[in-house]
C-alpha cells in the first residue's frame, strides 16, 4: 500500500503520472480512499471507474454526509463567467467551423443561446429596489427558471449528454488556454501590442474580479489570477474555468422540478452592461440549490452491498438518517 506521497516519489521516479496510474491501479485495489465528492456524485464516480456493486462503502465524519451532498450537486455561475462563455464558444467556432459536424455546430449554438438566456434572467426585472440595500434575489422552481429566461425549449438532458460524451467544455477550456498563450506572447513584442488587445477584446470578457465559486461540482472551477504586466499595462486573461461552471450549472438544470432550486441574484443596478448584442451583463449569480439529498444518496445506497456511516458527532441520528434514509424504519437495540 501506499499513501500519496509516496505515489507521488514513485511517479516521479520513475518518470510516470501518478495520478494515472493511481486510477487504473484502483480496479484492483481491495480497499479504496477518495473524497466525498469523487463518490457521491455520479457523474464524477462514473468518470473516475468506481463500482459500488458489491461493495461495503464506509462514510467517515459521516456527520457532513447531508451537506456533502448537496454540495456535490449545486452549482453556481456568475453573470461575467456567463459573459466569458459566450466569448469563448464563439472563438471555438469561428475557429474549427470547417471541421464541426451539423450537430455539433447545433448544441454549441444552444450553449450561446443558453449563456444569452441566463444573462437575460439576471437583467433588472424593472421592480424599485432603491431602498433596498442587497442585491435582489429570486427564488425559481427549474421548470419557473427556465420558461422565464425563454430557454424552456432547450432539451437540458440531450445537452447534458452532449457535454459529458463530447468533452466539449474541456476542449472551449483548451482553446481559450491557448488563445491566452497567444496573447501573452503577442504582447512579448510592443509593436503588435495594441493590435493584439483590439483583436481579443471583441471576444473575450477579459475581466476577472469575481469571487471563486466553491459550490457543488463547480468547486472545479478555479479564479484565473492570471495576468501579465508590460510596459506598466495590466493584461488580464479569459477566464476558462467559466466553462466548466456553464457545464456544471446545465447538468444540475436536469434535475426533477422538485429536486431543487434556482436562485437568481439580480445585478446591481450600476453594473457596467457589455455588448448589447449578445443581450448579456456582467453581474449577478445564478446558483441551483438542491433539496431532496435522500434523492440522489439512494443511487449509492442500492448500488453498494452496505452503507456505514461512522464518526464521533454523529447524534442526532435520527435527523441524519431522516434526511438520507427517508424510506428506512428506524432499528433500535433491545434489551
Amino acid at each position: 500500500p501506499m499513501d500519496i506521497e509516496d505515489l507521488a516519489a514513485a511517479g516521479v521516479k520513475r518518470k510516470a503520472c501518478p495520478y494515472y496510474a493511481a486510477r487504473e491501479a484502483h480496479k484492483r485495489a481491495d480497499l479504496i480512499f477518495a473524497p466525498y465528492a469523487s463518490l457521491l456524485h455520479a457523474e464524477t464516480r462514473e468518470s473516475l471507474g468506481i463500482r459500488l456493486s458489491n461493495a461495503v462503502v464506509v462514510f467517515d465524519e459521516a456527520h457532513n454526509l447531508a451537506e456533502a451532498v448537496h454540495g456535490a450537486y449545486g452549482a453556481s455561475i456568475t453573470g461575467k463567467q456567463i459573459d466569458a462563455v459566450f466569448g469563448m464558444v464563439n472563438a471555438y467556432v469561428e475557429r474549427f467551423y470547417s471541421r464541426l459536424s451539423p450537430s455539433n455546430l447545433r448544441h454549441l449554438k444552444t450553449l450561446k443561446a443558453l449563456c444569452a438566456a441566463f444573462g437575460k434572467a439576471l437583467e433588472d426585472d424593472g421592480r424599485d429596489t432603491s431602498n433596498d440595500k442587497t442585491t435582489p434575489t429570486v427564488v425559481k422552481t427549474l421548470n419557473d427558471f427556465l420558461f422565464d429566461a425563454g430557454a424552456d425549449a432547450v432539451n437540458v438532458f440531450a445537452l447534458t449528454r452532449y457535454l459529458r460524451e463530447s468533452k466539449i467544455a474541456h476542449k472551449i477550456a483548451g482553446d481559450g488556454e491557448r488563445a491566452r498563450a497567444n496573447t501573452s506572447a503577442s504582447l512579448s513584442d510592443g509593436a503588435s501590442q495594441k493590435d493584439a488587445r483590439e483583436e481579443n477584446a471583441s471576444k473575450w470578457d477579459w475581466s476577472d474580479d469575481d469571487a471563486d465559486v466553491d459550490l457543488g461540482v463547480a468547486a472545479v472551477v478555479r479564479r484565473d489570477t492570471n495576468a501579465t504586466r508590460h510596459n506598466g499595462t495590466h493584461q488580464k486573461t479569459p477566464r476558462v474555468g467559466s466553462v466548466h461552471a456553464l457545464a456544471a450549472f446545465v447538468s444540475a438544470l436536469a434535475a426533477a422540478d422538485a429536486d431543487g432550486r434556482v436562485l437568481v441574484e439580480k445585478k446591481e443596478k450600476n453594473a457596467l452592461d457589455l455588448n448589447l448584442d449578445s443581450a448579456r451583463s456582467p453581474g449577478g449569480r445564478l446558483k441551483f440549490v438542491l433539496l431532496d439529498a435522500a434523492a440522489r444518496f439512494r443511487a449509492v445506497v442500492d448500488q453498494a452491498r452496505a452503507v456505514v456511516l461512522v464518526g464521533g458527532t454523529l447524534s442526532p441520528i435520527d435527523e441524519l438518517a431522516a434526511q438520507l434514509f427517508p424510506d428506512c424504519a428506524p432499528v433500535r437495540g433491545g434489551s
